[in-house]
């Protein structure tokens, strides 16, 4: 989509983001706690803080990477999203200044980078945050080309007494990209638009690059539960340490 770039996603979504995504479950802010090792944590793209104010509320200090200032003054705004350090940075090429045990980068936001050096900078810079011994939590989705007929897919993804979310996709699949337009209609009569362009990749590719930056797979599960990670699986958990 011409004029999508880095911040577009978050300056966009910023004001909806936290109604159509509620904060994470118990299992996700406990399996962040227990490889925390005391943090603090960096969340890469802490967008409003819908990770990042349970996590703290937890006991775990964390800081966040961000690009949007849209998102960036949502999170401000929340209580004690003002107290949390936050890098304002593209998170492809980013450094901070001390070493974390635990990065987490959810939400699928892997993909968020249109091209693949890009996607590659994202672990580069992560690696160079971490301490010998830290960690890095991806969660993406797993690609369903199944999804598509002639390269495009319209599914509801919510139905309830209030709005229906609909999605509208184009798939190219020589670049792996999904350009998709997602529409509200609320009961009361609103509607609008939002776009959201992802870079997908297979768990083998992100395996492959985190490995060109010196990360390994330390373990994989479908969902924060730690359910385990099948070939059915429609998501994963990925946990990258260091070689």
């Amino acid at each position: 989509m011409d004029g999508y770039g880095p911040a577009t996603y978050g300056d966009i979504w910023a004001d909806l983001y936290d109604d159509l995504y509620p904060g994470p479950g118990a299992d996700q802010v406990e399996f962040l706690v227990r490889r925390a090792g005391g943090g603090p944590v960096l969340e890469l793209a802490i967008g409003s803080g819908r990770v990042a104010l349970p996590v703290m509320a937890a006991g775990v200090p964390i800081h966040g990477v961000e690009i949007s200032g849209a998102m960036i003054n949502r999170l401000r705004a929340k209580p004690g999203g003002a107290d949390i350090p936050i890098v304002a940075s593209d998170m492809t090429d980013f450094t901070v200044e001390e070493s974390y045990p635990l990065a987490i980068l959810g939400a699928n936001t892997l993909f968020a980078p249109l091209e693949e050096h890009l996607q590659r900078g994202i672990f580069r810079s992560v690696a160079a945050a971490l301490a010998p011994d830290g960690a890095f939590v991806v969660e993406c989705f797993v690609p369903d080309l199944g999804r598509f007929d002639r390269g495009q897919t319209v599914r509801v993804n919510e139905v309830t007494l209030d709005r229906v979310v609909v999605e509208y996709t184009i798939h190219d699949a020589a670049n792996q990209t999904n350009r998709t337009m997602v529409e509200i209609r609320w009961r009361d009569g609103r509607s609008a638009v939002y776009p959201v362009v992802v870079r997908y990749m297979w768990p083998e590719e992100i395996d492959a690059m985190a490995a060109s930056s010196d990360l390994h797979l330390a373990e994989r599960f479908e969902w924060y539960d730690e359910s385990p990670f099948t070939q059915d699986s429609p998501r994963h958990v990925s946990v990258y340490g260091r070689d």
